[in-house]
């Protein structure tokens, strides 16, 4: 226990100083790569920059990259007794576990070895008496050097402090929500097999012309459709489409339920294709508001359809509403469920957390940050029932989520480097009030739950980070049909024939080799004391404030930061003390 969590000591510090720096590594010259393109600086314009604030006019191609967090971290520094440089260095990167890094590294940064990024870390700090990023680039035995800006993307998709601390809980979390299955144990009828209905599938273009939007929708129904049966309705993630869930938007159909699966206009595939590089437009504030207010839209669209002889033969159940969203839809469906999104936390979380601390949700979460209302309330009162897959909600709620008293389950991923399941899933399925469940699939990514038609997508195609969408995630697929269909029929007169399903026996025995499946409706109170103690702790060590300076009394103690003071308590934290 206490050598793995020295080693996560200093893979935190490694980050810091390490990951966030050293992608910009030269003695004089930088070659940023993005594709085909190339763009060189020197390390004076770096300097310039993070003096003015001003980006040179010949590194206009690059300027999306260059922020204010980015000014930030070339400013910071680290302060480090020069003659303790060597042990100080040796102890932080000479571990095996650091292996994962440096092999990334290599891929970032072509030519680099653990040997030259000794040196530089040595001589960095022995020239300034600090760890600063300028000094280290000026220290770096190489005078010019490429970086190639897409494995650093995926070096910072995965090595944030959210998702090392959610790494850090999953072997703890599948362990103990493991149960004994019995040997005799079976059901009665198989959900996953289609249902009984044919289906069909047809898209309405809806124009709000309140707000100037256009919504499509697909509505996803069979000639026998009951208004016993809750309406579903699905919100795609960020850089998606309504097609995201359409192998579940057909399975749920094929048993009499209605779907209208929501394209959302200003976050969908094509707005991201839009922004490029520019990161400042990625994600427009407005977004957060717009997209349950797409939900409602639509819901009085289809509610009015109701009133009409309409062409589509379809009775809508808008008075019974199940909402689905996946990733920036799970924010969506939060959002409309009852959780009030609080722009005022956000800006405090966003301004005072170092870049370390932010996983890409919360890159997104943080456009949120420009909404002026201090608290902004977006339920629909028409939602009965809650399914939230990989959902981004972090800081975006505060508290509020437990103003959610609605049937609700969440799905969470153990690989998912986007929404790290610390912040956005185990932590608000705390927060949650009355029925609640809690999904985890081991070996599991973000995507995995999307239809396999969109293993050949772009994203999915991408090196960043390693999704798994396609045949070795049958099983996830498989479960997300079997468990929301019986997740929804507990809206309907058939609830008691589908309970059987919402079990953890049931859910284990649909894991297979590769993925593991685990099912609770709530987290035993060792894990709590988990969640609890990590949280507290990723606070102290993302926050911008420069800790005071100490005096150095041994050497063990290198640096004034001295973060294994911040840890301590969490490497006595032992299995006595937590049960």
């Amino acid at each position: 226990m206490n050598f793995q969590f020295k080693f996560w000591l200093s893979l935190v510090t490694v980050l810091s100083f390490n990951l966030f720096t050293r992608p910009l590594l030269a003695a004089e010259n930088i070659i940023f790569k993005v594709g085909p393109l190339q763009q060189s600086l020197t390390v004076n314009d770096l300097e310039n920059f993070a003096k003015t604030g001003k980006v040179p006019p010949k590194l206009q191609l690059l300027s999306p990259l260059f922020t204010s967090n980015f000014r930030y971290l070339l400013n910071n520094k680290m302060t480090v007794d020069k003659d303790l440089a060597e042990q100080f260095v040796n102890e932080l990167i000479d571990s095996p576990q650091a292996k994962i890094l440096l092999d990334q590294l290599t891929i970032a940064i072509p030519g680099s070895s653990i040997d030259l990024i000794k040196v530089a870390l040595i001589l960095g700090i022995q020239q300034t008496n600090n760890l600063n990023l300028i000094s280290l680039l000026k220290a770096y035995p190489q005078d010019t050097i490429t970086l190639d800006l897409t494995a650093v993307l995926g070096m910072v998709l995965q090595f944030n402090v959210s998702n090392i601390q959610s790494q850090i809980l999953v072997p703890k979390l599948e362990e103990q929500l493991k149960v004994e299955t019995p040997s005799n144990y079976t059901v009665s009828f198989d959900p996953i097999i289609t249902g009984p209905e044919t289906v069909n599938k047809r898209t309405l273009i809806l124009r709000d012309n309140q707000r100037q939007r256009l919504v499509l929708t697909d509505i996803y129904s069979t000639n026998s459709n009951s208004l016993d049966k809750p309406l579903i309705v699905m919100s795609h993630g960020f850089a998606a489409d309504r097609k995201f869930l359409q192998y579940l938007a057909s399975h749920l159909a094929s048993y009499g339920f209605v779907v209208a699966a929501i394209e959302h206009p200003g976050s969908n595939i094509y707005s991201f294709i839009d922004a490029g590089l520019n990161l400042d437009n990625l994600l427009p504030e407005t977004e957060f508001i717009e997209r349950p207010k797409d939900v409602t839209f639509v819901l009085n669209e289809l509610e009015n359809l109701n009133k009409t002889d309409n062409y589509l033969g379809i009775k809508f159940n808008t008075k019974k509403v199940t909402i689905m969203g996946h990733s920036f839809g799970g924010y969506t469906a939060f959002a409309v469920a009852g959780g009030e999104l609080n722009p005022k936390e956000m800006r405090n979380f966003c301004q005072k957390t170092l870049p370390l601390g932010l996983s890409p949700s919360d890159w997104l979460q943080c456009s949120a940050a420009e909404l002026p209302d201090s608290k902004i309330r977006l339920k629909d009162d028409r939602i009965k029932q809650l399914i939230a897959f990989n959902p981004i909600t972090g800081n975006l709620f505060g508290k509020s989520l437990s103003n959610i008293n609605i049937p609700s389950l969440i799905f969470a991923s153990s690989k998912d480097a986007i929404t790290p399941n610390l912040d956005n899933q185990l932590k608000p399925f705390q927060e949650l009030k009355g029925e609640k469940y809690l999904a985890i699939a081991f070996g599991a990514t973000h995507m995995s739950i999307t239809d396999k038609r969109n293993e050949k997508s772009p994203l999915a195609q991408s090196t960043i980070v390693k999704e798994i969408i396609g045949e070795e995630a049958e099983p996830v697929r498989n479960f997300a049909k079997g468990i929301t269909l019986a997740f929804v029929q507990q809206l309907t007169p058939e609830a008691d024939k589908y309970k059987q399903f919402l079990n953890p026996n049931y859910v284990q025995n649909l894991s297979s080799n590769n993925i593991k499946f685990r099912w609770t409706n709530a987290l035993p109170n060792t894990l709590e004391m988990w969640l609890n103690s990590l949280s507290i702790f990723k606070q102290k060590i993302v926050t911008k404030p420069e800790l005071k300076s100490e005096k150095i009394n041994n050497n063990q103690k290198y640096c004034t930061a001295n973060l294994e003071q911040i840890f301590n308590p969490l490497i006595n934290l032992n299995e006595e003390n937590l049960s």
